[in-house]
């Protein structure tokens, strides 16, 4: 008998030997997961609020050259209405592909052909071609942060969805040592019976 309840109480010290180990390690694998996830989230939202002041100030880049062109193309239009009335004005410089009639406000478009069929005076290619591949650049450059956006938000997802897989297995591990601690309480019940 003496032999059976030491066999039992070596049996009960191993079980709860055991039992702290599973706890122990259960405790600092949640400490881990807990690091991991604010490191790794910390670290996301630092990524995604750097991309994102970026694709603010590439935006506003974009917008103030898109403002810049605008302001350009209002004064190509007050330019190119200042020459119109000036030919005008000389009857000689009036040919039959020159417009014969005062031109519109600055505001309002004009037909590209209408454009094509007038005389080419002072507008250089060089200077169009510089602001149409620089918001060319501005385009791409926004395109390719808003990519990287949406990138860094789907690796954020797959992080998050990590880390409630890890906290599953914590909850699991948590059970199996609830598990463990109801049978070496079942055992100590038996073994005082």
């Amino acid at each position: 008998m003496v032999e059976a309840s030491d066999a039992a109480g070596k049996s009960v010290r191993e079980l709860e030997s055991r039992l702290s180990a599973a706890v122990s390690e259960a405790s600092h694998e949640r400490a881990m997961a807990e690091k991991l996830i604010s490191t790794t989230r910390g670290a996301l939202t630092a990524m995604v609020e750097e991309n994102q002041k970026q694709v603010e100030q590439l935006r506003a880049d974009h917008d103030q050259a898109r403002a810049t062109m605008q302001a350009e193309l209002v004064a190509h239009r007050e330019m190119r209405n200042a020459r119109i009335n000036e030919r005008l004005s000389h009857p000689e410089l009036c040919d039959s592909a020159s417009p014969q009639v005062p031109p519109p406000n600055t505001d309002v478009p004009v037909a590209p052909e209408v454009v094509r069929s007038e005389p080419f005076y002072c507008v250089t290619l060089d200077e169009l071609n510089k602001t149409g591949t620089l918001n060319e650049q501005l385009t791409r450059a926004l395109a390719q942060r808003e990519a990287d956006n949406e990138k860094l938000t789907e690796e954020l997802a797959q992080r998050e969805a990590d880390n409630e897989k890890l906290a599953e297995e914590l909850v699991q591990r948590e059970a199996d040592n609830e598990k463990l601690t109801e049978e070496l309480a079942q055992r100590r019940l038996t073994m005082r019976s």
